[in-house]
């Protein structure tokens, strides 16, 4: 049996990092204040949008192979206050995923409407282009 250690792996010029394609490992994440529009941790992700109260877009650096991958997430709540994240586009948040971002919306599931949630997580699976 062989063993592999390395500390760096990097694509066969040498010098940029291997792309992972064809995985089950998510190649997009991203951990931000709702309050404040302001990413604490990202993987694949170039900007965050605050698009108004609960309403957010994650830009991709890399794109998806197309508009079909899968997203989740989830958010703080407070107290007896539920809230949840959802992704599809509809009345409120009209944006649907494509290649190079996707929506984020957070919302009061108590009927209160849209907020914007403190701890705010999304993540992406599928296949980059």
């Amino acid at each position: 049996m062989s063993t592999l250690k390395a500390d760096t792996i990097v694509a066969s010029d040498g010098t940029s990092p291997v792309t992972l394609t064809k995985q089950s490992a998510a190649k997009v994440f991203a951990n931000f204040n709702g309050s404040t529009a302001t990413l604490r941790s990202s993987l694949n992700v170039s900007s965050l949008d605050d698009d108004g109260v609960g309403l957010f877009g994650i830009n991709l650096i890399s794109s998806m192979n197309d508009a079909n991958y899968c997203l989740s997430g989830g958010t703080g709540s407070s107290g007896s206050d539920v809230r949840h994240i959802e992704f599809a586009g509809n009345n409120l948040s009209p944006t649907t995923p494509s290649t190079t971002a996707y929506p984020v919306k957070t919302a009061n599931s108590a009927g209160n409407g849209l907020v914007d949630v403190f701890y705010t997580m999304s993540k992406a699976h599928g296949d980059l282009a």
